[in-house]
């Protein structure tokens, strides 16, 4: 509720017949009581969203997990095709140069 909303309700209860102070304190009473319960659905709902990210996150860490994993096969596979490719090209050349002298 507004500043303004608590104020017309005051000034309505002390048309009504109530006293001011006794006009107040309703008005504190219950501007106390809807910020408690907003402060306990806001801690409600930061739980279940904490909650949420959580298993989001979690479950972002794993695909990055196997999209590491399979670098690093990629990485492995690459390295060996590498070393094959090495191997051969140094005895191609080899066998060409005993070919020409």
């Amino acid at each position: 509720m507004e500043s303004t909303d608590l104020f017309m309700m005051r000034n309505a209860l002390v048309d009504s017949g109530f006293k001011p102070e006794a006009a107040e304190k309703v008005v504190t009473a219950l501007e106390n009581g809807m910020a408690s319960k907003i402060d306990e659905v806001m801690a409600k709902w930061e739980s279940k969203w904490e909650a949420k990210m959580d298993l989001r996150f979690a479950a972002i860490d794993s695909k990055f997990d196997a999209i590491d994993a399979r670098f690093k096969i990629l990485e492995r596979d690459m390295t060996i095709r590498l070393g094959l490719m090495l191997v051969a090209a140094i005895g191609i050349f080899a066998t060409l140069v005993k070919l020409i002298h």
